[in-house]
């Protein structure tokens, strides 16, 4: 992860929580809370898993389809 004041890939994680963020339908989140390692300024980052049900699904004699 980039810091996004210097730009540099040095950070380490100082906390990490779960998070839900309110849409339709609801995302599971992973919110952390990094340090920059040369700039020593703190930022938040917030991760969605990707659902592995959506993605490309195949049929036989069709072309592929982008499922919604």
């Amino acid at each position: 992860m980039k810091c996004p004041f210097c730009r540099t890939g040095q950070t380490r994680v100082v906390d990490t929580r779960p998070a839900l963020i309110d849409s339709r339908p609801p995302l599971e989140t992973t919110y952390r809370r990094r340090e920059c390692r040369s700039c020593r300024r703190r930022f938040n980052t917030y991760e969605v898993r990707e659902d592995e049900t959506r993605g490309l699904r195949f049929r036989p004699g069709a072309p592929p389809t982008v499922k919604p």
